[in-house]
């Protein structure tokens, strides 16, 4: 079984600090809050973000696990509880517009809109009872740097990030599975 959290996630926030004992990685953007549980990734050769260039993977940090359907044991239940708030960080990176990547980070200061650059980072706020973000700020600036991709799934994708999403700085480690 394949779960896509990287306990070695390296964190650095605005003065945010792991709850209790936990290994966690805690992100937070102005009063949101992210614990993460999970994270994964999908690929398509198309679009995510329509402000990007084709052949895309967006990776996914979320407050619940495991968030890849794969992963869970036969007959479980979606462990997304709609009965509470939810905050997630998305990374989207755009290959063909990065094409000397992996020795060239991807700038992450882009716009699922007016596009701008070839990565979108952007941090989103759930309000219970909902699968729509009420809050979605992007990153301003900021840079995503994948060291290794694996379209099979077979062995996770890694590197790290470092953007400024609504003036805090949000760092850390990828180490996700195929969620495709």
């Amino acid at each position: 079984m394949k779960i896509g959290i990287g306990l070695a996630m390296l964190v650095g926030l605005t003065a945010a600090a792991t709850a209790g004992c936990s290994s966690d990685p805690v992100f937070t953007v102005g009063s949101a809050r992210l614990v993460v549980k999970d994270q994964i990734y999908t690929s398509t050769t198309t679009y995510y973000c329509n402000g990007l260039a084709a052949n895309q993977a967006k990776f996914r940090f979320v407050d619940y696990g495991p968030a890849c359907a794969i992963d869970r044991p036969a007959g479980s239940m979606d462990p997304y509880d709609m009965t509470k708030e939810h905050t997630e960080l998305d990374l989207i990176v755009s290959f063909d517009g990065n094409p000397r990547w992996p020795t060239t980070a991807f700038d992450a200061s882009g716009d699922c809109i007016n596009g701008g650059a070839n990565a979108v980072a952007a941090f989103a706020h759930f309000p219970a009872g909902s699968l729509t973000p009420d809050t979605t700020m992007q990153a301003s600036a900021g840079s995503i740097k994948i060291g290794s991709f694996d379209a099979t799934g077979k062995n996770p994708t890694t590197g790290n990030f470092d953007v400024t999403i609504g003036g805090s700085q949000v760092k850390g480690s990828i180490n996700s599975y195929s969620c495709n």
